[in-house]
């Protein structure tokens, strides 16, 4: 009985001797068991701009033209509108998670705030917003144009392929 005993105590140690030395070899998993942590769930977030048409990026590289929305991962991060003309904008959207319990005593989803994300661009120029301003050679030809294209005062504005009617033709 004790020579039982005595192989079975040396089987067990020369097991786990030998499965010690698995744990520390450069010999891994085959990649379709190891685990892998879920993706965050995503939500929609609604992106506005004024004027409309900036483009909008996500942290993640995702784009869209504002009014629009993207499916974003449910974590904290910013967008970044960018229109030409405007000086782009930086938004943080958050993730925030209701305190109070529904009344079945289960916690609401967690939701972006502030979804919808509104921005009002600045122009990077001052002026009117998309207004494009005018050199100052432009500006002296277009009042030299306008000068010559208008008749003098005292010129009649009566075109002369059309001579005035007299009193003695009949009409």
């Amino acid at each position: 009985m004790y020579r039982v005993r005595l192989a079975a105590a040396a089987a067990i140690a020369a097991l786990g001797t030998a499965l010690a030395g698995c744990s520390g070899s450069s010999v891994s998993m085959p990649e379709w068991l190891t685990i892998k942590p879920p993706p965050p769930p995503t939500q929609a977030l609604q992106f506005e701009s004024a004027p409309p048409g900036a483009e909008v990026r996500s942290t993640q590289g995702q784009t869209c033209r504002t009014p629009c929305s993207l499916a974003l991962p449910l974590t904290n991060q910013s967008v970044t509108f960018a229109m030409k003309g405007y000086v782009p904008q930086t938004v943080p959207v958050e993730v925030h998670q209701a305190e109070r319990a529904a009344y079945d005593n289960s916690l609401p989803a967690a939701d972006f705030s502030p979804n919808p994300v509104e921005v009002a661009l600045q122009t990077d120029k001052p002026g009117k917003p998309g207004a494009k301003p005018k050199s100052r050679k432009t500006a002296a030809m277009t009042d030299t144009t306008l000068r010559s294209a208008a008749p003098p005062p005292n010129q009649s504005t009566a075109s002369s392929a059309f001579p005035p009617l007299s009193p003695q033709q009949p009409r």
